[in-house]
């Protein structure tokens, strides 16, 4: 059987200092597929997009006007590569 990508879908404003140790714990899995990491932000300015940056993840802009936790999440999902998608809130 084929390798089948995973994607790990976050959505974010202003995560906050904790969310390095979520970054940290997602890029030390150990995954039998290959995983891409994606974030939809609404906003953020305390440092959460550099973070992103950091760690490599594929990260999308969204205005803080536009942010709809249901329909946010359902873009992210349409930006997802992957053949299962997991979702971290």
């Amino acid at each position: 059987m084929k390798n089948r990508l995973v994607s790990i879908v976050l959505l974010t404003k202003n995560a906050g200092p904790e969310f390095e140790k979520t970054l940290q714990a997602i890029a030390g899995q150990e995954a039998v597929y290959p995983f891409e990491v994606i974030a939809v932000d609404s906003g953020s300015t305390d440092g959460t997009l550099e973070l992103l940056d950091r760690f490599n993840v594929k990260s999308y802009s969204i205005p803080p006007s536009d942010f709809n936790f249901g329909l946010t999440r359902n873009h992210a999902f349409s930006l997802a590569g992957g053949d299962f998608i997991i979702t971290i809130s």
